[in-house]
């Protein structure tokens, strides 16, 4: 699980990273790549106590789904042009 951690908790940097340089907005970077950071706690938290990989996958897929959509969600708007 360490090593999911580190994986996941590196994904949220450079997804922030590079959402910065694309949009030159820290707060649109950070609107988008927020919702991963519950990821990086239940990896880091399976990792100093002992939760089976199973359920940590099971957690992880649902909520994956749903910070897509809201990074997905982010992006749209902060792209939609300013009337």
């Amino acid at each position: 699980m360490g090593s999911a951690s580190s994986g996941i908790m590196t994904f949220f940097i450079f997804l922030f990273i590079l959402e910065v340089l694309e949009t030159r907005s820290r707060m649109t970077a950070w609107r988008s790549s927020v919702p991963w950071l519950p990821l990086v706690g239940l990896t880091m938290l399976a990792t100093i106590i002992h939760i089976p990989y199973y359920i940590v996958i099971l957690a992880g897929t649902i909520y994956g789904v749903w910070a897509y959509r809201q990074t997905s969600s982010v992006r749209q708007s902060s792209r939609l042009p300013d009337e």
